[in-house]
C-alpha cells in the first residue's frame, strides 16, 4: 500500500514555480519588499487573481488596486503573500475527501482557518516565523489530498481499530496504510521544493520536536491546527 500511495504522492501536479518562489522570499525574516512584488508580477493569471480578490468587498477600499505594489501599500505584504498562496493551492483542496469523512470545501475551510490562527499565534509571540506561518498553515494537510484515495477502502478497518483502541489518527494511518498524511506531506513539499523549514512543519505538525528555531514554526502549525480542530473547524477524522 505505501508504494502505491508514493506513486500519487509523486503523481500531485506541482504548484506554480512563483509560490515557492515566494515561500523561500518570505522564509528569509530580512526578505525585500520590492523582490516579492517583482515575483508576484512575474505570473499574470496570479496577478489577475490577486488583484481582483485585493479589489473585492472582503476589503472595502476606497480605491482600485491595479499592481501588486500597491496591494502591498494598501494591504500589507502578509496579505499579499496570503492572497498568492492561497490562490495557488485552493484547488488542491476543491473536492470531497471521503475517506476523512469531509464534504467538498471542509479540508480547505479548515486548512484556511489553521492559517489563520498559526498567523495569528506567530503575532502574539512575536515570532520570526511570522511572514510564512499563515502558509504553513494552510498546507499542513496537502497530504490528505493524496491519502484520501486510499482510505475509503480501509474506512471500516480504520473505524473497527479506533473504535478498539481509541489513539491519535495517525497511528492508525500509519498500521493501515503503512503512511500516514503527515508523512505524506512532508514528501509532497519534498517533491514541490519547499522550503526546508516548510517541509518539517508540514510533515511533524503532528508530533512537533523540542521548541527550537528549527521547531517554533512547527509547534505554532501544531497547535493551531488543535484549535481548528476544537473549534469543529473541517473537522472529519
Amino acid at each position: 500500500m505505501r508504494e502505491k500511495i508514493q506513486e500519487v504522492l509523486d503523481q500531485l501536479p506541482p504548484i506554480p514555480g512563483v509560490a515557492v518562489r515566494i515561500m523561500e522570499i518570505v522564509a528569509d525574516p530580512e526578505f525585500s519588499t520590492d523582490e516579492l512584488v517583482a515575483t508576484a508580477s512575474t505570473d499574470p493569471v496570479l496577478t489577475a487573481k490577486v488583484l481582483r480578490l485585493c479589489n473585492s468587498s472582503l476589503y472595502g477600499l476606497s480605491r482600485e488596486i491595479r499592481t501588486p505594489g500597491e496591494a502591498v501599500a494598501y494591504l500589507g505584504t502578509r496579505t499579499l503573500v496570503n492572497l498568492a498562496i492561497s490562490t495557488c493551492v485552493a484547488a488542491y483542496y476543491c473536492g470531497k475527501s471521503e475517506g476523512y469523512f469531509l464534504e467538498e470545501g471542509e479540508l480547505w475551510k479548515h486548512s484556511v482557518a489553521c492559517g489563520m490562527a498559526c498567523q495569528k499565534l506567530a503575532a502574539r509571540a512575536r515570532s520570526s516565523m511570522r511572514n510564512v506561518a499563515f502558509t504553513a498553515g494552510v498546507l499542513h494537510n496537502i497530504g490528505k489530498v493524496a491519502m484520501a484515495e486510499f482510505i475509503p477502502d480501509s474506512a471500516e478497518l480504520i473505524r473497527k481499530s479506533l473504535e478498539e483502541s481509541p489513539r491519535d489518527f495517525t497511528l492508525v494511518e500509519r498500521e493501515v496504510l503503512g503512511m500516514d498524511h503527515a508523512e505524506a506531506g512532508g514528501i509532497v513539499a519534498e517533491n514541490w521544493n519547499l522550503p526546508e523549514i516548510m517541509t518539517n512543519a508540514i510533515r511533524n505538525h503532528h508530533s512537533p520536536p523540542d521548541i527550537d528555531k528549527d521547531g517554533e514554526l512547527t509547534a505554532l502549525v501544531h497547535v493551531a491546527d488543535c484549535l481548528s480542530m476544537d473549534l469543529g473547524i473541517g473537522t472529519g477524522i
